[in-house]
């Protein structure tokens, strides 16, 4: 399970979102999302803790009575063990936002790939014709080199012949 350092890291690069995928309306998002350390339920579950440990302690203090002091040490014990659930529980449910931003990122990214993998395709099929086309111009290439060759050759012996004849 990842440490909660770690967490806190992963939830700033989600809330921060990739390049790709930030819009205008993402500032006032980041602003709500620095505040979001505790929200309100944690400090109303946290003061009533506290609440309640206070008034166990005050109850034993004023009324001596076993009832009152076991009652006391129980709400001192439950008080706390309850607020720290509810911290546990909020963890659980950053974990479980962390985890659907994961899941929409992992999408995302896969329907990037599958868009990559048909502009690779598309690209692989403009090569091959394109090879093609260059195989066609190497031929026309080699035609007519062997033409101009040939039509050298045809020129020179024209002139070879025609000094033939002139002298």
């Amino acid at each position: 399970m990842a440490s909660a350092k770690e967490e806190e890291e992963l939830l700033k690069y989600f809330n921060k979102g990739s390049a790709v995928s930030r819009d205008i309306g993402d500032e006032k998002r980041d602003v709500q999302d620095n505040n979001a350390g505790v929200d309100w339920q944690e400090v109303i579950f946290n003061s009533l803790a506290v609440l309640g440990v206070l008034s166990a302690l005050l109850a034993s203090a004023i009324e001596d009575s076993f009832i009152v002091s076991f009652v006391g040490v129980i709400c001192m014990i439950a008080a706390p063990a309850a607020a720290i659930k509810e911290i546990k529980l909020s963890d659980m449910e950053s974990l479980r936002e962390l985890m659907r931003r994961m899941k929409g990122e992992v999408k995302r990214i896969k329907n990037g790939n599958k868009k990559l993998e048909k502009e690779n395709d598309e690209l692989e099929k403009t090569i091959e014709s394109l090879q093609e086309i260059e195989d066609s111009f190497e031929k026309i290439a080699e035609k007519q080199g062997q033409n101009v060759d040939t039509m050298v050759k045809l020129v020179e012996e024209f002139k070879k012949v025609q000094k033939e004849i002139e002298v």
